[in-house]
């Protein structure tokens, strides 16, 4: 009997120690992670979409915006720096979750050398912190990383995060909550510099051809459809000299590829954020772009949002959101990159217009319509412009911005 005891003893110590152990771990993790995915771990949503790849894609695919438009349910599932092998993985853990209709596959990082990027290494656990403990995890992290110290520190990663005692703070016992669906949007802007002398065509390495090729089985025996996906960039700057032959492996695993770089998507004097990224402008125009694509080929079904409480209500927490990144813009050129926003109506009051700035003009110039804007002259305001941002269903004014 007192063996019996002792074992009980033994079992119930590893649990408490355990449970302890958990909620230590639970409390010192950053809790990136958690803001942009708990969202699709935690609810038991049917996605018909869901974007995958590097942040090309992050700040790009905007699911909610998808779904007002569309009615198409989706999830960003992207990666800052996300080589291909890395995206398999995240695209396998996923999976264990949810089957959409389709995964659109952004493929940018072709051109890795390696499993994980340098670039991405601090950014791997912006996924991975949130998603459960399975064997399919395990496997993940441990293709990924040779080295067990880190190994550990992806799937028991209070060994990372335990001297954050002293960094705590009330965000990490109460986490803040995206609405964005994985989705980074950027309100920043950029003016690309474009070299029209394209290099040659480099060929894609053996690592992400052995990945693609596992990407679309994992497809196929999920029964996703797969499209593979490059999204606008200034692909002839200085710091994107490479041009991969996306058209061979494409042939190759008989995959469809969504080629945005030159299809004339998106103003490049307005709608990047840097040479690489596309600010919420570009982005929302892109997201549209893919919503007129899987619709036209039949891979998804327009969605009735009217009847979907739960979407809505929470699309009320992203257009807060929205305000929230909006408020916190530092100049008129920043916030007007959002000035072709389904959701707000803008009132734009102008002291003296010879004072603008020429990007102000012209964002102003390309993005005011009659429908979503109005546009005043009044030399007595105290500052060169105001913005009054109203929601387009209420007309209830969200946020004042004066600069």
């Amino acid at each position: 009997m007192k063996k019996i005891y002792r074992v009980l003893e033994i079992i119930v110590t590893i649990v408490l120690t355990g449970g302890i152990f958990l909620g230590l771990s639970n409390i010192v993790e950053r809790k990136n992670s958690h803001v942009i995915y708990d969202d699709f771990w935690k609810q038991n949503d049917n996605y018909d979409v869901l974007f995958f790849g590097s942040s090309h894609m992050m700040n790009t695919a905007l699911p909610n915006e998808l779904w007002k438009k569309y009615g198409i349910k989706s999830y960003n599932m992207a990666n800052a720096a996300e080589a291909i092998p890395t995206t398999y993985w995240v695209m396998e853990n996923a999976f264990r979750k949810t089957i959409p209709k389709v995964a659109l596959v952004e493929v940018f990082f072709v051109g890795s050398e390696s499993k994980v990027t340098l670039e991405q290494e601090s950014q791997l656990h912006n996924f991975f912190d949130s998603a459960p403990l399975t064997i399919t995890k395990y496997h993940a992290i441990t293709d990924l990383f040779e080295n067990p110290k880190d190994c550990c520190s992806y799937l028991f990663n209070y060994s990372l995060y335990h001297t954050r005692w002293n960094d705590l703070n009330e965000g990490d016992f109460y986490p803040a909550i995206s609405h964005n669906r994985g989705a980074i949007p950027l309100l920043q802007h950029y003016t690309p510099i474009i070299d029209e002398n394209k290099v040659r065509l480099y060929e894609i390495n053996a690592l992400s051809v052995e990945y693609l090729t596992k990407i679309k089985r994992l497809c196929d025996n999920k029964g996703v459809k797969l499209v593979f996906v490059l999204n606008p960039y200034a692909a002839w700057t200085q710091n994107y000299t490479g041009n991969w032959d996306y058209e061979r492996i494409t042939n190759e695993l008989g995959v469809e590829i969504l080629d945005l770089r030159e299809a004339n998507v998106v103003n490049i004097d307005l709608d990047f954020a840097d040479g690489a990224h596309l600010n919420i402008s570009g982005a929302r125009k892109v997201t549209f772009y893919y919503g007129d694509f899987l619709i036209s080929k039949g891979y998804v079904e327009n969605g009735d949002t009217k009847k979907d409480e739960k979407w809505a209500e929470l699309y009320k927490g992203y257009i807060r959101n929205k305000i929230e990144l909006l408020s916190e813009c530092k100049d008129a050129e920043s916030l007007l990159t959002d000035l072709n926003d389904i959701d707000f109506d803008f009132d734009i009051i102008i002291r003296d217009e010879q004072a603008l700035s020429d990007l102000v003009k012209k964002e102003i110039q390309s993005n005011c319509t009659t429908e979503n804007s109005q546009i005043a002259y009044d030399n007595n305001i105290e500052n060169e412009i105001v913005i009054n941002i109203y929601e387009k269903d209420t007309d209830s004014l969200l946020l004042k911005k004066e600069y």
